[in-house]
């Protein structure tokens, strides 16, 4: 048996090499895109981070290389190359998520104005599509304006031109929506299908996952302005737990259909499509309110699904760790303050845990702002499922960026190991706190 995955892996490196030596006609294209696609799954499923996303990587520098010389044909010219484009504009915005230091800026894959978004869409396919396209758009707006800013701090001219850049697409957000509603309104008995109804959520939660980044100031006050955003993490939270017991009814009923294996433990779900993965994590990482984000939390521990680059089991170790940190700030910020006027705090506050802070201050801002970690940067071994992660806050003296003040960069407080010789990935060792 020993022998099977090493022949699989010597007819895999062939392959390779065959796709790289094709001619670029449009028919190569499509097969070039189709095999970055299934080999990103493959090493997907190994848990090979790094490999995974060099496929994707690949398949779009080809795509947009022949995007611009027109060998590859328009998306509604076939249900293919339709299909390719909206999986890679789907890894597009996952690398931006999840690719970290090397893969975090990635290659624009749409054409500007190319597309518009339509009246009506004409299935749950379509909608999921252009819900998609818009979250890219804006990630890419967003990653557009953060050197500008950092550079030359919040002028009259950067914060006008940052507004009317959001004001753009949440017009293009509510054009979605009422596209959407109508689709919905004419398709009776729509949501009485499981798979439309999970379909329905995953857009739901796209859509609000793409609200949420459009309100806030994530240059100057994101922590204050997440706070605004309290009911649509709650909503997210529910909608994710709706979708995830849809899903294994769903695959569970398949795997019965085609005679799969027993089903009484729930298997692992591996898909290129959009689900819960992203906005749990989002939830669980910047959502301050401590029962939802721990809820957040809990779901994508046992969720087990792996969403394109969205692995729930490490999405699961790394919110984890961000809860941790920041719980633990908060307490010890606490317990300063605490020494500080003791009159002020009640003494049972001394064995309070990370975790149960909303009895010291009000249930959405159970962690400060001081506490908080801003980004985290993902490292991806070329070899293997292990990396690390680093963990970064901005110092607390940092200067709200105006005219003439740069924003200041962030300081790494710690960074952790992933990986694991089995199939789950999970954080093992700390290798520096400062």
């Amino acid at each position: 048996m020993a022998e099977v995955p090493a022949f699989a892996l010597s007819q895999y490196g062939k392959s390779i090499k065959g796709i790289v030596e094709l001619e670029t006609t449009e028919e190569s294209v499509e097969v070039v895109l189709t095999s970055c696609i299934l080999f990103a799954l493959l090493e997907s499923m190994r848990g090979f981070h790094h490999s995974s996303m060099s496929h994707l990587v690949a398949g779009l520098k080809v795509l947009r290389e022949s995007q611009i010389s027109g060998r590859f044909p328009s998306p509604h010219s076939s249900l293919l190359s339709r299909a390719l484009q909206w999986l890679f504009i789907r890894a597009d915005s996952q690398l931006m998520d999840v690719g970290g230091a090397e893969f975090g800026r990635s290659v624009q894959v749409y054409q500007p104005m190319e597309y518009f978004m339509p009246d009506y869409f004409r299935d749950i396919g379509e909608s999921l599509f252009y819900i998609e396209l818009l979250h890219n758009r804006v990630m890419y707006v967003l990653m557009r304006w953060e050197p500008i800013i950092s550079e030359h701090g919040y002028t009259a001219s950067v914060t006008d031109g940052l507004e009317k850049d959001r004001n753009k697409y949440r017009g293009e957000l509510a054009r979605f929506r009422t596209a959407h509603e109508r689709m919905l309104d004419s398709k009776l008995g729509l949501n009485s299908i499981e798979g439309h109804r999970a379909g329905h959520l995953a857009i739901s939660l796209s859509s609000k996952v793409t609200a949420v980044l459009l309100e806030v100031d994530d240059f100057v006050n994101p922590e204050q302005d997440f706070d605004k955003s309290l009911e649509t993490f709650q909503a997210m939270v529910e909608e994710s737990e709706q979708f995830i017991e849809l899903s294994r009814r769903i695959n569970t009923i398949a795997s019965r259909s085609s005679n799969g294996p027993d089903e009484s433990k729930p298997r692992a779900i591996l898909t290129m499509s959009s689900g819960c993965v992203l906005p749990l994590y989002f939830v669980a990482a910047r959502c301050r309110h401590s029962a939802t984000r721990h809820k957040a939390l809990r779901l994508l521990q046992t969720c087990k699904r792996r969403e394109g680059l969205w692995d729930s089991d490490l999405a699961a170790d790394i919110a984890e760790k961000v809860i941790s940190i920041e719980e633990s700030n908060a307490k010890a910020i606490f317990e300063k303050q605490r020494l500080r006027s003791p009159s002020s705090y009640d003494t049972s506050e001394q064995t309070m845990t990370p975790g149960d802070l909303s009895n010291m201050t009000k249930p959405e801002l159970d962690v400060p702002d001081e506490a908080r970690i801003r980004t985290v940067v993902m490292y991806y071994d070329r070899v293997g499922d292990t990396g690390r992660a680093e963990f970064h806050q901005r110092p607390p003296w940092t200067v709200i960026p105006s005219a003439g003040n740069k924003l200041e960069g962030f300081r790494s407080i710690e960074q952790v190991a992933f990986g694991t010789p089995g199939p789950r990935a999970v954080v093992r060792e700390v290798l520096m706190h400062t």
